[in-house]
């Protein structure tokens, strides 16, 4: 018998338990819905932004485009005191330190998520493989054409795999890369930690869009690079590597739109000027990217949460059928060696 209390035991445990991953699974869906809202109205700003940076960079003058859209890799050649003072340069060589913004959760119970995006960061810290550019673009764009070949004239655009980083940890569990890197041979710093609960508001968000834009251009940073959940489906969420400075022209220019944006951007009549309203979009675009970057994390570990959740409420369920088959078959016993011992007294009398 005292077997057959610890299983009821164990049983009304495990009930227990698979009401509190219930409860969660429900919270976790409740949360996922909201979130998933405001990520769709979050890619479709993004897009409208995305486009409207893409004619003014038609109509901009390339100096304007250096270097949010080209690699800030310098070699020992400098530009010009003028260009330099005209586009709010430093003569500071870039090609150092690079920051990396790791984006994960505070809390763990969304299987293998956090996981995924600090595996992921590890690998960028050790072996990032930065993209180079091409004067072959899909796209016809006179203007970064011109810039890469009097860049590449000065001896520009040697870049190579950063030796050291700085690390922007958002999310708790993002801290935990502090020990392990601090023990490799891997050279970081630690940039800003923030906890994946605070609620930045667009003030907050934009002060800290400004402080990236400075520290890339000044030359403290020779890429800004996100590592972060994304969102493919319910189902399904993956560690993906963004690269936010410079910004990915891939993602910005559409081949099939080229022609088009290039017709209407022609017969706009811009104010301020596209020179000008480049660098404020771009501003807007790494505050987007930010934002939208923490929206994504927050759907993921929603989502990664209500699956998580649904699972271990069902693994409770089998859990609680072999055990009360367990008791079953213990109580059957017990009566059954019960009764034969009843029967043995009584046939012995």
């Amino acid at each position: 018998m005292p077997n057959l209390k610890e299983t009821k035991k164990r049983i009304s445990s495990v009930k227990s338990t698979q009401k509190i991953t219930k409860a969660m699974q429900l919270v976790a869906a409740s949360k996922f819905s909201r979130s998933f809202e405001k990520r769709n109205h979050a890619h479709k700003y993004r897009l409208h932004l995305d486009s409207l940076l893409t004619r003014s960079v038609l109509r901009a003058s390339p100096e304007a485009l250096y270097p949010f859209l080209l690699p800030s890799s310098l070699s020992d050649n400098s530009l010009s005191d003028s260009y330099l003072a005209d586009n709010h340069l430093s003569t500071q060589e870039l090609g150092g330190k690079s920051l990396l913004i790791v984006m994960a959760a505070d809390r763990g119970l969304c299987g293998s998520l956090n996981a995924q995006v600090l595996k992921k960061a590890k690998e960028t810290l050790t072996g990032y493989q930065p993209h180079l550019p091409s004067t072959e673009h899909p796209w016809s764009l006179p203007q970064l054409s011109q810039l890469t070949d009097h860049l590449s004239e000065k001896g520009f655009f040697t870049p190579k795999s950063p030796q050291k980083w700085e690390l922007f940890l958002w999310g708790k569990k993002s801290w935990s890369l502090e020990k392990p890197l601090s023990e490799s041979s891997v050279s970081t710093e630690i940039f800003l930690k923030e906890s994946a609960g605070t609620r930045l508001d667009p003030k907050e968000i934009d002060a800290l869009a400004k402080s990236l834009e400075e520290c890339f251009c000044s030359g403290k940073w020779q890429r800004v690079v996100v590592v972060r959940a994304h969102f493919e489906s319910a189902l399904v969420q993956a560690a993906q590597v963004e690269e936010l400075l410079p910004l990915p022209m891939q993602q910005i220019f559409s081949v099939g739109e080229m022609h088009e944006l290039s017709a209407s951007a022609a017969n706009m009549i811009w104010e301020p000027e596209p020179t000008e309203l480049v660098r404020m979009l771009v501003r807007q675009k790494i505050a987007n990217c930010l934002t939208t970057g923490i929206i994504e994390s927050q759907v993921c570990e929603h989502a990664a949460r209500m699956t998580a959740m649904d699972h271990a409420t069902q693994n409770a369920g089998e859990v609680i059928k072999n055990l009360t088959l367990e008791y079953n078959r213990g109580r059957q016993a017990a009566i059954t060696t019960e009764l034969v011992e009843i029967t043995s007294g009584a046939e012995a009398l």
